[in-house]
C-alpha cells in the first residue's frame, strides 16, 4: 500500500515537495521563486499529481501549477496557467483524476471565482487543456473560491465546491458554501443556478465527498466571524440540500476541512479542528456520522 501526500517547505524560499511511503521517495519541485502546494490525487496508474500555484517573477501574479509525478516519482509534465497581471492570481485548491486518467483541477480566480480546468493525463493537450480552456463562475468583487471536487460514480459529472458571495444576491452579501456542477466531458454548467447549501452568515465549504447512490456530502464551518462551528451539510442525488449537522464545541473557532466517505461502513468521516475558547489553542479533532 502507497501513501502520497503533497507539502510545502521552506528553505529560503518555498517549494513543492511530493512524498509517498512504501516505497520510500521524496521529489521537489521548486525554482528561484515560491510555490504551495494544496492537493494532491493519484491516478490508477500511480501517477501522482499535485497541484497549487507559483509565481512567474517576483513581481507577477500567482498562476495554477499542477506536476505529474510517475509512480517512482520522476517529474513528468508540468501545467501552468494564469495571468502574469497582479491582481489576476489564480491557485489551486484540489485535484482529482477519472477512470480514463484525465487530471481535473479547483480553485480560486482573482479572490472573487471558481477556477476548474480539465487536463488529459499528461497535462495537456495545450495549455488550455480539453476544454479549451479553464471554467470560471463568479461576479467581480465579490469573494469566491473553489476548495474541492468530486466526480459523480459513472464519471459523467464534476461538482466543485467552496464559497462565495452569490452573484443572486446584492453585493456585500453574507458568504455562502456554494456546490456548482459540471458535464466532466464538455465543461458546460449543467445548473446554471446557484445551489446554496446552507445559509447563517459566514460559511465556507472546504472538504467534498460523494457516496455510492450519488449524494454529496459538505464538511465546512459557520458562524459570525467569532464564535465559529463545524458544519456537515447533505446534497441529495437529486440535488436537493437536505440535512445540515452543526457540531459546536463552545465559544470558540471550530472548522470541518476534510471528509470522506467509507463504502465498507457506510458512515463518514470528517477531520478539522477545535478551540473551545476564543483565543484557546487549537485542537485536531476526528468525527464520524452515519450518512
Amino acid at each position: 500500500v502507497a501513501v502520497v501526500f503533497a507539502l510545502t517547505f521552506s528553505a529560503a524560499y518555498y517549494g513543492m515537495a511530493a512524498v509517498q511511503y512504501s516505497p520510500v521517495y521524496m521529489v521537489d519541485y521548486a525554482t528561484s521563486l515560491d510555490e504551495y502546494s494544496n492537493a494532491v490525487t493519484v491516478d490508477s496508474n500511480e501517477n501522482a499529481f499535485v497541484t497549487g500555484f507559483g509565481f512567474l517573477g517576483p513581481a507577477a501574479a500567482s498562476q495554477v501549477w499542477t506536476v505529474k509525478y510517475g509512480p517512482t516519482g520522476i517529474q513528468g509534465p508540468v501545467a501552468q496557467y494564469g495571468s502574469s497581471v497582479i491582481g489576476f492570481g489564480v491557485s489551486g485548491s484540489a485535484v482529482v483524476t477519472d477512470a480514463a486518467g484525465n487530471v481535473y483541477v479547483a480553485g480560486q480566480f482573482r479572490n472573487d471565482s471558481f477556477f476548474t480546468i480539465k487536463y488529459d493525463n499528461n497535462l495537456g493537450p495545450s495549455y488550455d487543456g480539453l476544454w479549451g480552456g479553464p471554467k470560471t463562475y463568479g461576479c467581480f468583487g465579490r469573494v469566491m473560491s473553489a476548495e474541492d471536487l468530486v466526480l459523480n460514480n459513472a464519471g459523467t459529472v464534476l461538482y466543485v465546491a467552496g464559497y462565495a458571495q452569490l452573484c443572486s444576491k446584492p453585493a456585500g452579501s453574507d458568504i455562502d458554501m456554494l456546490v456548482l456542477n459540471y458535464d466532466a466531458a464538455t465543461g458546460v454548467l449543467i445548473d446554471p443556478a446557484e445551489t446554496l447549501v446552507y445559509h447563517n452568515d459566514r460559511d465556507f465549504a472546504w472538504g467534498m465527498a460523494i457516496d455510492p447512490s450519488g449524494n454529496i456530502f459538505l464538511a465546512g464551518e459557520t458562524g459570525d466571524g467569532v464564535d465559529v462551528d463545524w458544519v456537515i451539510a447533505k446534497i441529495d442525488s437529486a440535488g436537493v440540500p437536505s440535512t445540515v449537522q452543526i457540531v459546536d464545541s463552545g465559544f470558540g473557532w471550530d472548522s470541518a476541512q476534510a471528509i470522506e466517505y467509507d463504502a465498507n461502513s457506510g458512515y463518514l468521516f470528517a477531520a478539522g479542528e477545535i478551540s473551545n475558547s476564543l483565543g484557546g489553542n487549537d485542537t485536531y479533532r476526528l468525527a464520524d456520522f452515519n450518512k
